[in-house]
């Protein structure tokens, strides 16, 4: 599947906040909200920042802080990212933690019942 850096430039990868789409970037070594352009691939369920040149990284317990490194984290619910309204996503596969998004606006693992936010790639 060959997903695009949206026109107006941002990322294309994305959570819902409170009926509001904002996109996820990789700064410094972080998988934070962003404003910045940032183009995001998605292969064997590990999404990678082509920008940063970096994969996402949310180890499954937590909560967990999630990072931008070499080596990413295989997540569950990637086949939801290409729907319109996108889905949750989970990391890996044992246990049912979902990605949420911190006061700090970083992205971090929850199993403790949260409410989890829908992601999408566009």
């Amino acid at each position: 599947m060959d997903h695009c850096r949206p026109s107006a430039g941002g990322s294309n990868f994305q959570v819902q906040l409170d009926g509001v789409w904002q996109g996820i970037c990789c700064v410094g070594g972080d998988l934070v909200l962003s404003d910045a352009d940032c183009t995001w691939w998605l292969d064997d369920r590990i999404l990678t920042d082509l920008v940063a040149g970096q994969q996402l990284d949310c180890p499954e317990g937590g909560p967990t802080d999630c990072h931008c490194d070499a080596v990413g984290e295989h997540m569950h619910g990637t086949e939801r990212l290409g729907r319109a309204g996108g889905g949750v996503l989970n990391s890996d596969y044992l246990e049912d933690t979902c990605v949420v998004v911190a006061s700090d606006g970083s992205l971090v693992t929850d199993w403790t019942g949260a409410s989890c936010p829908n992601f999408r790639l566009r």
